[in-house]
């Protein structure tokens, strides 16, 4: 994570303010913040068709989910899902969510295995809408010039891989979307999320009846999550708190102190091609660093090529850097 920016004098802020405006404008009409259309947009439209298909169906999951740090440590937890419109239910990790009679479910057991509800009880929406509210969310992800996701299709499984850096983005660099072809649940789901996690939910059952008894908000002692932690002597990554949450004590990355170490031609140099998403984030953070420093600046001309067309690993860093707030060097007082 990049050190906070140093707080500019006001007239610094404006003008800043006015070149990031006029920047983005001309990146903009040059399409440098738009990406192209996807190889095969078709494919996006039918992820989401599997998803509202999963989203209207009935049925019943049973799933083992496991989630493994860099370092060798592991979580894993049992994964019911519950599916009967307008009803839903899913138990995992010692909790139960969902909803249930018309109104919102959300469970735990505390310490002491004593089941404490939080927030329960708040009367949802109507189902059909909930469902397209989370298409419309899910269409902004995969589809359009804005998208953060390209999809690519094998079977009945959809693979997304980033191609816009956002924080806390939901599926992480990379995902997988497996589902069912009877009863259309979804049955598989890894993700690539970061400080280089790897979770993985794999269906061990399905069925397309649901027992009447399964939705219920009693938690099941059984989805509580298990904890390895690495061997002696391996390096230490998160504590189990923080992977089940998902967030990661940073680790040293050694592209990190590769990037810092070029001149700024030879970074330009470096990242002149398309970028993989494994490297993006390295790339993004140096390239703020170089922003605070005022040895770059969003609006260089080496950002393009001999013809005056954007770089190809030109439009996603671009773009990251403005949501993030970076215009043009940060200016210097004196």
């Amino acid at each position: 994570m990049s050190a906070p920016r140093p707080g500019p004098p006001i007239a610094g802020i404006v003008v800043g303010a006015v070149v990031g405006v006029l920047v983005a404008a001309a990146l903009v009409s040059t399409g440098v913040l738009r990406l192209p259309p996807a190889d095969d947009a078709e494919v996006a439209g039918r992820f989401l068709v599997s998803w509202q298909r999963y989203r209207m169906a009935t049925f019943s999951v049973a799933a083992d989910v496991t989630r493994v740090r860099s370092d060798g440590g592991r979580l894993t937890t049992q994964r019911l899902e519950i599916q009967q419109p307008p009803d839903r239910i899913i138990q995992e990790h010692g909790s139960v969510t969902g909803r249930l009679g018309g109104r919102q479910v959300n469970c735990s057991l505390d310490p002491s295995g004593n089941q404490v509800c939080g927030a329960t009880g708040a009367v949802v929406p109507a189902w059909e809408d909930e469902v397209a509210e989370e298409l419309a969310v899910l269409r902004g992800y995969v589809a359009g010039e804005q998208r953060i996701y390209d999809v690519t299709q094998d079977g009945t499984c959809f693979d997304l891989t980033m191609v816009r850096v956002l924080p806390d983005i939901p599926y992480g660099d990379r995902a997988r979307f497996c589902f069912d072809r009877e009863t259309g649940a979804l049955v598989t789901l890894d993700r690539q999320l970061d400080g280089d996690i790897r979770e993985e939910m794999r269906a061990v059952a399905v069925s397309p009846a649901v027992d009447p008894t399964d939705l219920t908000t009693a938690v099941d002692p059984s989805t509580a999550p298990q904890v390895e932690e690495p061997e002696p002597g391996q390096t230490a990554g998160t504590t189990p708190d923080q992977a089940i949450g998902g967030t990661t004590v940073p680790q040293e990355d050694p592209l990190a102190s590769e990037l810092a170490a070029l001149d700024d031609e030879a970074f330009f140099g470096r990242v002149r091609d398309v970028i993989e998403p494994a490297e993006f984030r390295a790339i993004v953070a140096e390239s703020r660093r170089r922003l605070e420093a005022g040895t770059l600046s969003i609006n260089d001309p080496r950002w393009l090529d001999a013809r005056g067309q954007p770089l190809p690993a030109a439009p996603p860093l671009i773009r990251a850097l403005l949501e993030a707030g970076y215009h043009a060097p940060v200016p210097t007082s004196g």
